[in-house]
This record gives C-alpha cells, structure tokens and sequence, in this order.
C-alpha cells in the first residue's frame, strides 16, 4: 500500500493546501487568510486539537451545549480560533463543505472546509489507484466524494442507488443489472423512466447479465431468460424484444478494476452481492464464474467503526459492521482472507498522519512560528478514537526512537514529523457512558477492526472527563493556558 507517496506531495506545499495570503485592509501588521485574522497579542500554540463530531459534538443533528461553551473558550476576541482545529469524522456520506457549513451553523464560528476531515480523505493519497475503474458502494453524494478523492467519475463506477446522479445521457444508459430483487428492479425502473419514452414494464424479472436501455432503437438484452410482464415496451412486442436479445447480447461492459468502500449503503444485500460478484469475477460479473482469483482487486475502505451513536437511544450499526459482513462472506465462499489495499478512518495510522498535516498547515497559514510539538484527540468511542489517538501516540514515540514506520502496512517512510506525542481523552457524551460496565478495555468486547490487533493498553484513555467542555479545560491547564 504505498499510500504515502502522495504526502510527500501534500506536505511540499501542493496547491491542496497553500494558497497565496493577501494583506487584510485595515488592519496593519495582520494577514487575512480564509477568514483568519493573525495578530499579536497571543504566544502562537504549540499543540493542535482533533475533534470527533458524532457524539462529541453533536447528537445527529442536535448540537451538545458542552460544544458551544468548549467553542466559546476556543475562539478570540475576533471571534477566530485560538489554535489549529480539525474535526475527524468517521463519517462519508456527506461532503466536506456541507459538513462544514452544517458545523459553522451549529457552534457559532467559522469552520473551512479543508478543516473538516472525512473517513474517506486520505484516498486522495492512493495516487496509484487514481487511474483505475472502480465500483463505488455507500450512500449519500458518492460522485461528488469519488471524484473530491482523486477519481474521474463516470457512469459504470456506481451503484444502483446513484441513477438519479447516472442518468445524464440523453441516448442511452448502461446498469449493473446482477441479481438484483423485484423491489430494487421496480426502484431501478423508476429512476429509468426520464430516459425512456412509452409505458414501463410492470415487472421485470432477469438473470444475471447487463442491460441497455436507451430512447432509440435497437434496444439489446443479453439472451438469457428475461421477462417482460405486459403487452409491449415503447411499442416493441415481448417477441421483438426476445429477437432484438438474441441478435444483440451485450458483452462490452468495461471491466472493473477496484472497488471503494465509503460508507454504509442504505440497501445492503444488493451492495454485498454486486461486490462478491466484482471479486470473484476479477472485476468481470457478466461473465460469469471461474476459477476464483486471489489475490483479488484491490479493496480501499474508510470507516471501520461498528456502532456509532445518532439521536436513538441506542447505538447504530456503522460500516464497520458491514465490513465485517462482506469479510465473513467472503471468506465462507472462497476460504480466504479479503485483503485491503487500505483501510482509512479512525483508528488507522494513515487518518492521524493525515490530520496532523492539515494542523500544520492550518498553524502555518495562520502565521504560527512554533512548531505543533502536541496534538489532542478528544472523541466518544474507545476503540476508534482512544485507540487511534494511543495507536498514533505510540507510532510516535517508535518513530523518535529510531524504530520506523509502523501500522497500516506498505507505507512508504514519511521525513520526521514535529510533533511528539498525540492524548486521546474520552468524554461521555457518546457511545462511552460514565456509568458504563468495566473501565478497563480488557473487560470489554473489542470492537475493532479485524486487522487491528487487540490491545488493551491502547483502549486506555490518557483522560475522561465528562463532556467536550471539560476536555477543553483540560487541555489548557495541560498547556499552561488556563
């Protein structure tokens, strides 16, 4: 995975992040960039803060009040952030700017876009899968997030969810039809119905194979036992359709080349069988099964949480569990492991390599000298943001040793980062409860991902206080700022 051939890129000032300053009017001695204003009067800081958002911060779409006095204590008298701040979501079914604009709204200060840090942002970093056809499954704005990410996005990369998005070809459309159920048909068929002219097939029943269906004729199906239940088709009777399939059957579907994982979709069975139906056809489901090829394509997944917390009660199954459903059916089909050639999203190592680079850059446009020496993570869910903080921490403290690299595997070495060390600090807001059963992780089920190992250590949070207010405080008594 030599996903960091891209940071070397990213940290040489790549147009990503440096965008040329401009003298603010007015205001002598400062530089206005994006809405900050440098000043004076405060010794620049020396630390960074990374904040988790769901239940940290909000509660689906419910700001904590905690947020708004942590805010209050975090912003100037200019109503500009004291130090660098990211927020680290685990979440990919929104984009940067949306999340942004919704985080703005919600604390009362300016949030930028390139602060907010999705699951799926170090993608960028995988240059060498840029070039590659890839199968996109989760839900929400995939094009926007496949091509934010470095991809060139067209019709064969998406899911059925996405028709809406797909149908902008005035001529014809070309669907992924592979083993889908009556229901997710007639839902196919309705997002259809702008490109096509005459009445729709009540029911369409098919056998795996690749469809076109376009406003001018020939239409062409693949051969293969398909049924229309209805008199005709824009005109065509069922026995000129059946000739028209068997004189032209469709077998130039491009293939498929890798598949990204962004998030949990909304229709499950579908996304899990078009995706076994991509691997254990190398990426060529019309074509039918072979011999099962291994190692497969490449797989770049983002978020491994399992639960994650929203307005219920109780907490929500996260991508982490679908993961882990495509893992077991994979390996119950083939009897092998599936391999990723990434994994993004807290608590993997690449996510807080990539968030220390936006806070350096954030210190480095704000006109902040000193070196970031200490980055605070503070989130809600032990074995994502504990972990991953502790996980972080350690790779850190092996790096000042002289020990290398170490986490996600196939990173290439990155030059010798400032900063030093890296608290994770727990608040109760979340899916941690003060009144939770054990306080030690070893007590507890480990949620993690499979191919992080269970230790127990790292599931200790350097601290737990109560809310995001009280991990505020806490780090300015730590840095002297109180």
């Amino acid at each position: 995975m030599a996903a960091l051939s891209g940071l070397a890129a990213l940290r040489s000032g790549r147009r990503l992040w440096k965008l040329p300053a401009r003298p603010s009017s007015g205001l002598p001695g400062c530089w206005l960039r994006r809405g900050y204003i440098v000043g004076r009067a405060e010794s620049p800081p020396t630390f960074g803060l990374l904040f988790d958002i769901d239940g940290v911060l909000v509660r689906g779409h419910r700001v904590i009040p905690a947020a708004l006095e942590a805010f209050g204590k975090l912003l100037n008298s200019q109503g500009q952030l004291r130090v660098p701040v990211v927020f680290v979501t685990n979440a990919g079914n929104i984009l940067q700017h949306s999340k942004a604009q919704e985080l703005s709204g919600l604390l009362g200060c300016k949030v930028d876009p390139d602060q907010v840090i999705l699951s799926h942002s170090p993608m960028k970093l995988f240059l060498q899968c840029h070039n590659k056809r890839m199968l996109v499954s989760g839900q929400g704005p995939l094009v926007e997030n496949a091509r934010a990410r470095g991809w060139v996005v067209q019709q064969w990369h998406l899911l059925l969810e996405n028709l809406r998005t797909l149908a902008v070809s005035p001529v014809c459309l070309t669907v992924p039809v592979w083993h889908c159920s009556w229901r997710e048909l007639q839902y196919m068929l309705e997002f259809l119905r702008p490109l096509m002219s005459g009445p729709l097939p009540k029911v369409l029943v098919v056998k795996p194979g690749l469809y076109r269906l376009g406003k001018s004729p020939p239409l062409s199906y693949t051969p293969a036992r398909d049924f229309f239940l209805g008199s005709s088709v824009r005109g065509h009777s069922l026995t000129t359709l059946w000739s028209m399939a068997l004189e032209h059957p469709r077998n130039d579907f491009p293939a498929i080349e890798g598949i990204l994982l962004l998030g949990e979709p909304v229709r499950w069975e579908t996304n899990l069988q078009l995706i076994m139906d991509v691997l254990l056809s190398n990426g060529n489901p019309g074509t039918g099964l072979g011999t099962v090829p291994y190692p497969h394509l490449p797989v770049l997944a983002s978020n491994m949480d399992l639960l994650w917390m929203a307005e219920a009660k109780m907490p929500r199954f996260g991508h982490g569990t679908f993961l882990l459903c495509l893992e077991a059916i994979y390996r119950k089909v083939t009897g092998k492991e599936l391999k990723y050639e990434g994994l993004m999203g807290k608590p993997s190592i690449l996510t807080y390599q990539y968030a220390e680079d936006v806070i350096r850059q954030q210190a480095e446009r704000r006109g902040w000298s000193a070196p970031i020496r200490k980055l605070y993570a503070i989130g809600d869910n032990p074995v994502s943001d504990v972990y991953g903080a502790n996980l972080y921490n350690q790779h850190l403290q092996m790096a000042k040793r002289g020990e290398g690299e170490c986490g996600t595997g196939g990173q290439q070495k990155r030059r010798p980062s400032a900063t030093q060390s890296c608290a994770s600090i727990l608040v109760c807001t979340g899916i941690h409860s003060s009144q939770d059963p054990g306080s030690e992780g070893a007590q507890l089920p480990f949620h993690g991902h499979r191919d992080f190992s269970f230790s127990p250590e790292l599931l200790k949070a350097s601290h737990v206080v109560d809310d995001v207010d009280e991990a505020v405080q806490l780090v300015f008594r730590q840095e002297g700022w109180a």
